[in-house]
């Protein structure tokens, strides 16, 4: 037996402890007091942060575990995109959208959309995102010059993951990112911008039918 140490024996098998061992709380406690008032600030920040993401990760990964706080607005999006059904409720019709999902004209106007148009709204809805990206790849394509082509494609792009990570979140696919929805959520300036980046490509798209011509 080594110097030092106390054999203490239990059902399981040997365990050995140091006689001046200390508790790891103990020492946690020495550690912080060793510190300056900025590093402890510090570590009080990094807990709390540590904190904060690991109740985001638990309420994307299990919702239920937590239904009236950081699990509730994920809850209310799954719960109105079920109650849309295949047909939907009817245009304006939605329940959920009554103080019961937050940011249901925001980020989370997807869900409403499901709820009202149902399963076949929400497929063509993502069906015309999935025409204006492709249709904005060709367009990069056959641009005339490198940088119409760079253009082209890097607003394409942006509609794309755009888009993904919106509906990805309200389906609970992804972690809440707070992205909202290309030309659906609310906002003028969003959409303004929007609407400019869509010029942009129509602009490359003329460019490349003076080409043709």
């Amino acid at each position: 037996m080594k110097k030092g140490w106390n054999e203490n024996m239990s059902d399981n098998g040997r365990r050995y402890a140091p006689k001046d061992a200390t508790p790891r709380s103990q020492n946690s406690r020495e550690f912080k007091l060793n510190l300056s008032e900025d590093q402890l600030n510090h570590t009080d920040e990094l807990e709390d942060l540590q904190g904060y993401a690991g109740s985001r990760i638990t309420a994307w990964r299990d919702p239920a575990s937590d239904p009236t706080d950081n699990g509730y607005q994920i809850l209310q999006s799954l719960y109105a995109i079920g109650s849309g059904g295949l047909m939907g409720l009817g245009l304006g019709k939605s329940r959920q959208k009554y103080l019961y999902l937050p940011e249901e004209h925001n980020d989370y106007i997807f869900p409403i959309l499901c709820e009202e148009l149902g399963f076949v709204g929400a497929v063509v809805v993502i069906l015309l995102f999935i025409l204006l990206i492709v249709r904005g790849y060709y367009i990069a394509m056959h641009a005339r010059d490198r940088f119409g082509a760079l253009l082209a494609a890097g607003i394409s792009t942006h509609f794309a993951l755009q888009t993904f990570l919106n509906i990805g979140v309200v389906t609970n696919f992804l972690p809440a990112t707070g992205i909202s929805l290309p030309f659906f959520s609310y906002g003028g300036t969003a959409l303004l911008i929007q609407l400019f980046e869509v010029g942009l490509i129509l602009s490359v798209s003329r460019q490349n039918d003076n080409k043709l011509l």
